[in-house]
Formats: C-alpha cells, sequence, structure tokens
C-alpha cells in the first residue's frame, strides 16, 4: 500500500466506518474526528470529489500535522422513502460513539443536515449531563434556521396535484419524510433546537440552566458563495464573524477537497489545530460552577 493511503475499517454495519491510514503510528490517540453527512448522502461519497484519489476524511488522516487523530464515518438511513427522523439518527450515533469512540476529545465534522444531527446529539447529551468529551463543532452548509426549497417543493407539489395525479403522491411522500420535515424553514424540530441551542451551547449556555446541561466548546460554520441549497443566513445561524468563514463552493463542492490546497481543506485542518488549545469539558465544568456560585 502506498504512503497517504487508507483503508476502511467497519465497526457497525451500515453505521460506522474508521479510517485507517496505511502508515498509522501506534498507540492510543486523544483525539478523534466524527464525519456526519447530510439528507440523500452517504459516509463515503459525500465527502469525495470526483476523480480525487483521496476523500476529505482520507486528507486529514494522512495528514503529518494530525497524527494525533482518529477519523471516523458515521452512516444513516436518509434515501429510503421513509427515513428514521433525526432524532432517531441521534440515538444511533449515540450508540455508535458509546461503542467505539471514547477519545477525550471528539470534534464533529457534518455537513448540511448531518449538522443538525450533531448539534442534536450535543444537546441530548447536555439534556443528560454526559457531555464530557466534545472537543468542537465544525459545520459545513448546515442550515440552521432551515431551507425554504422543502416548503416550495411541497407547495408546488400540492398545487401540480390538482393537473396531475402523480404529482399528488410525490406531494404526500415528500410530506411524509420525516427529515424533509425537519429541515422546511420554521419546522417544529428546527424551533425546538434552535431554542435549546440557546440554553444550552451558544457561548457557553444561559446561566439559568444547571452547568452540567451546558458547555462552551469551539464553533466554525462554513458557507459557501454558490450555495443555493441553504442560504448564507440559515448557515450562519446564530454565529458571527469570529466564527463564520464563506468559501467560493457550492453545497456539495463544500465539503469535496480535491487536495489539500483546497480552501475547504484548510478550514478543517485549521480547526483541528485550534481544538487543541481549548480547555476540556471538565475544567469548563468546574469554571462554570464556581461562577454560578
Amino acid at each position: 500500500m502506498a504512503t497517504g493511503e487508507c483503508t476502511l475499517e467497519t465497526l457497525i454495519k451500515d453505521q460506522l466506518l474508521q479510517v485507517v491510514p496505511a502508515e498509522a503510528p501506534l498507540g492510543r490517540k486523544n483525539r478523534a474526528v466524527v464525519f456526519v453527512h447530510g439528507f440523500l448522502g452517504d459516509a463515503q461519497n459525500t465527502w469525495r470529489a470526483k476523480g480525487a484519489a483521496q476523500s476529505f476524511a482520507t486528507l486529514l488522516a494522512t495528514d503529518p500535522d494530525l497524527v494525533d487523530h482518529d477519523f471516523f464515518l458515521f452512516q444513516y438511513v436518509t434515501t429510503d422513502l421513509n427515513p428514521p427522523a433525526i432524532d432517531n439518527i441521534v440515538v444511533q450515533l449515540r450508540f455508535a460513539l458509546k461503542q467505539h469512540v471514547k477519545h477525550p476529545s471528539i470534534v464533529f465534522l457534518a455537513h448540511s443536515m448531518g449538522g443538525l444531527v450533531c448539534m442534536r446529539c450535543i444537546l441530548a447529551l447536555l439534556e443528560d449531563g454526559l457531555l464530557e468529551n466534545v472537543g468542537g463543532l465544525l459545520l459545513y452548509g448546515t442550515p440552521m434556521s432551515g431551507v425554504e426549497w422543502a416548503k416550495y417543493a411541497q407547495m408546488v407539489l400540492r398545487l401540480g396535484a390538482l393537473k396531475f395525479p402523480l404529482l399528488g403522491f410525490v406531494s404526500k411522500l415528500l410530506k411524509t419524510n420525516k427529515q424533509a420535515e425537519a429541515l422546511t424553514t420554521g419546522s417544529e424540530f428546527i424551533d425546538r433546537m434552535n431554542s435549546d441551542w440557546v440554553l444550552r451551547a451558544l457561548n457557553g449556555g444561559h446561566p439559568k440552566v444547571p452547568a452540567e446541561q451546558r458547555a462552551w466548546f469551539p464553533v466554525r460554520v462554513v458557507t459557501g458563495n454558490d450555495d443555493w441549497v441553504v442560504r448564507e443566513s440559515s448557515a450562519r445561524g446564530f454565529y458571527s464573524k469570529i466564527d463564520w468563514i464563506d468559501g467560493n463552493e457550492d453545497h456539495l463542492k463544500l465539503v469535496k477537497p480535491a487536495d489539500r490546497t483546497d480552501s475547504t481543506y484548510q478550514i478543517a485542518r485549521d480547526f483541528l489545530r485550534s481544538c487543541r488549545g481549548w480547555m476540556d469539558t471538565p475544567c469548563l465544568l468546574k469554571l462554570r460552577r464556581q461562577i454560578d456560585q
């Protein structure tokens, strides 16, 4: 196997893969990165540019500057007509983390709806007082305030159904798609998650929430100038210029760097480097408790 190549080890069938470099250093690593794909994506093709020798994950896994990280690809069902709801995906992700990703520091790297999965997972951990090792959250094109296209698609299909019955059937399928429904601007899922995020995660959460049920960790949001799927305002969400970077890519190419010279790759590499210097969660918890007294 040539230098820079990787293999994929299946840890949970159809759910979790680990990227293993051919020349991986021996010994346990303290840091992990978990890739989470988006709506209609998958654990491998989402991250690979057409014709590229390596994927986003393998480029990072073979970077000499990141030898202290393990890299994982999380997979969930999203292409079926009736896929699982985001909260069900979160249950699967938490199980995968508990079984195989036990590192002291875990950074989530997510695309599109995958970012909502990660945010909801972090909130679920916080609600249970179990957030001990989240070391960062890197979001590419995540619709934190939802997407307009799902609402408009349903409207067009409903109107078209008056003339073409087949479109009425398609409209019903879209309406029963729990993931598409959650992604829609103004959905109950989006409203509930954003309210919880402000309480528990944004800038360390609100002081009225118990210290062990809120957290402060590095967050970076990346938008695409040519992204017609997720508007910039939705992908930026709550975050200002300090935590936001604008890329010159469309929605899909945001997470498909061809090599390490691509800006989308360098954003991830620099973010992972910066996460090394962040205070770990137990220390931050002690600090919050002292401030609350």
